[in-house]
């Protein structure tokens, strides 16, 4: 009797809300919600809309539906028209916003955004929203503030604002709003989280490290729970336990900051030679293989501004990283172009070593060889004048 009612009840309210609907769409519309089938629900008030309706709900349900059942052009071409109707409504801009923004439109999202917030000085959600998608961080911070001064004892706010501080490196005053929540709800896996980076950048390395365990013993043992685990241990000076935490983020880490912070522990240790071997890995880790190419370039662009001497040194700083051998023979052609043969001979033979066994440059190895025949000629004729 109950189960009735209350679909009864239900009835009554979608049948208020959209008066042209009929009983039996009802019905349906109520279905489809129930089992989340939202492109159905979409395809039942599609056959109620048309570019002149006017019914705010029937335009805002049917944008709704639209949006979950991911057909985002329908849904903003919906939440437009809602916003068209009544141009001052905070909550058609807000919703006209997110779509616009899902869809790549930042800069329009922030447009409407900041109109809802002026509009409305206790509007919580233009605020948070304007938080997350402003890059400038003076902006960030400022609604950030806002929303907060609004919602306090919001975590996902309080987050977000600690974020901003940690970013333009002012972890006190993320420290000031986020130790307050954290007492009023200190299971909040989130705000731990937040607790364990503010209280590395603060260097309250206790506190952090408690943080992460406590993580660890809900059962998150993630990556970034053993980081700053690991960041805290070092900073603390217990450098055996940070260098477990580092060596087991290794293989799924940036080879360079990986093998960085695992020398650093083992040069807390004192142990030189494994400090020295990863650091060398660090340094490969941080080397491009484009490295030789970038300087190949440069070489290019200098000698292109009548800049030789410039575009040798590049072209031989490239020589420095993992490169094909190509750059020899690129030196090698610069200076036959400056008339410098010496130079050049020199630099066609150390291409041939690259190249030699290869079988496939049998033909260029040839070539150059009756080249560096011809630079020989040429060079024994300057010295005979």
């Amino acid at each position: 009797m109950k189960v009735f009612y209350l679909v009864s009840t239900l009835l009554v309210i979608i049948q208020s809300a959209f008066a042209q609907l009929s009983r039996s769409d009802s019905e349906k519309l109520l279905a489809c919600y129930r089992l989340h089938d939202y492109q159905a629900a979409g395809d039942i008030l599609s056959r109620y809309y048309s570019d002149t309706t006017t019914n705010k709900r029937l335009i805002a349900e049917f944008a709704y539906s639209r949006q979950q059942a991911d057909r985002s052009v329908e849904a903003e071409e919906l939440y437009a028209h809602l916003y068209a109707l009544d141009t001052n409504s905070i909550s058609s801009m807000i919703s006209l916003a997110r779509i616009t923004q899902l869809r790549g439109n930042v800069p329009k999202a922030i447009r409407l955004l900041r109109k809802a917030a002026e509009a409305d000085s206790l509007n919580f959600d233009s605020r948070r929203l304007l938080a997350d998608l402003s890059e400038d961080p003076g902006m960030r911070i400022r609604y950030t503030l806002e929303a907060l001064d609004l919602r306090p004892q919001n975590a996902d706010i309080v987050y977000l604002a600690c974020e901003t501080y940690l970013k333009l490196k002012l972890p006190e005053h993320a420290w000031k709003i986020l130790d307050p929540l954290m007492k009023a709800d200190p299971e909040n896996i989130s705000l731990i989280k937040m607790k364990a980076l503010v209280c590395v950048a603060m260097g309250k390395n206790e506190e952090a490290i408690e943080s992460c365990l406590n993580l660890m013993n809900k059962g998150i043992n993630t990556p970034f729970v053993q980081l700053n685990l690991a960041r805290a241990y070092y900073n603390n000076k217990d450098y055996r336990l940070a260098l477990t935490h580092f060596t087991a983020l290794l293989p799924d880490s940036d080879p360079e900051a990986g093998n960085y912070n695992i020398a650093l522990c083992y040069l807390g240790l004192k142990n030189y030679p494994l400090a020295e071997r990863h650091l060398l890995k660090a340094i490969e880790g941080g080397i491009s293989e484009q490295t030789a190419v970038y300087y190949g370039l440069l070489g290019a662009a200098l000698a292109r501004q009548n800049q030789p001497e410039k575009a040798a040194a590049a072209y031989e700083k490239g020589l420095e990283f993992k490169n094909d051998g190509s750059l020899n023979y690129t030196l090698a052609d610069h200076y036959e172009q400056q008339h410098n043969h010496e130079l050049a001979m020199t630099w066609y033979r150390r291409y041939l070593k690259e190249v030699g066994s290869n079988p496939k440059k049998t033909k260029l190895v040839a070539h150059l060889e009756r080249k560096i025949d011809s630079l020989k000629e040429v060079a024994a004729g300057r010295a005979g004048n």
